[in-house]
């Protein structure tokens, strides 16, 4: 578990590191969407952190429904870093999201799995 806020941490909200299952497309126009599921790794109030086998560049804008428990959440997000991680067959992408449009309930519904996994650091969250 992370805290956002501290000196030398550019973050502005609390963070926390969960695994969360997901459902994604890449939103771009006059394209029929192409769906993936990301393995989101962490998730804090203005965004999350999420691993893919692909690389998205920065600035790719991106719809998420996460799963978290019976609650779906629905947001669209913005690329804002991407780096990689392990070498050949295990290379792996993580990708930073920042929040562009999420609805006030669906940020109370983050603001809450924060808040429970912040209370509760062994609570899991892969559902």
């Amino acid at each position: 578990m992370e805290k956002g806020g501290t000196i030398g941490n550019k973050r502005k909200h609390e963070r926390v590191n969960l695994d969360l299952r997901s459902h994604s497309r890449i939103i771009l126009p006059d394209m029929e969407p192409e769906w993936f599921h990301p393995h989101v790794k962490c998730i804090g109030g203005g965004g999350l952190t999420f691993d893919f086998p692909t690389e998205f560049p920065v600035g790719t804008e991106i719809q998420m429904r996460l799963y978290y428990y019976t609650d779906e959440i629905d947001l669209i997000g913005e690329v804002v870093w991407s780096g990689k991680f392990g070498e050949f067959r295990n290379t792996t992408y993580k990708c930073g999201l920042m929040f562009t449009k999420i609805s006030k309930e669906n940020q109370a519904r983050v603001d809450r799995i924060i808040n429970v996994h912040m209370s509760n650091p062994k609570a899991t969250a892969l559902h």
